[in-house]
């Protein structure tokens, strides 16, 4: 990765515990071990993990009552360096944190939804 003089004077920072992030914008090491994946035996509504291997059904929270929406997914689940990040992020101190997630969502939103079929 190419370095100018704007990555000497503001370096990356982890989002979550603010170290330094070598390499560029991201969790640093240590916090990005610590993210742990939503996984595939997941709620289809809600994305509320759910034991098993396979495909599952609702959950007993979305067959109760629906949300008001069709499907919902996380990259991560939520808690530790993903909690402080969000936080951080909503408190203002972390205005690039989107980007940051943004290629974890995209992954998490091509397995909901599937593989993209335009031409």
């Amino acid at each position: 990765m190419d370095f100018g003089i704007l990555d000497l004077l503001f370096p990356h920072r982890c989002p979550a515990c603010d170290a330094l992030s070598a390499g560029g914008p991201g969790f640093c090491p240590r916090c990005a071990a610590a993210l742990v994946p939503v996984p595939a035996a997941a709620c289809p509504v809600c994305g509320r993990p759910q034991g098993g291997d396979g495909p599952s059904l609702p959950c007993a929270e979305c067959r109760a009552g629906p949300p008001p929406f069709d499907a919902a997914r996380s990259a991560w689940l939520f808690g530790g360096p993903l909690a402080e990040a969000l936080g951080r992020f909503k408190a203002g101190r972390v205005p690039e944190f989107p980007a940051i997630a943004a290629p974890s969502l995209a992954a998490a939103a091509r397995r909901l939804l599937g593989p993209d079929t335009r031409g």
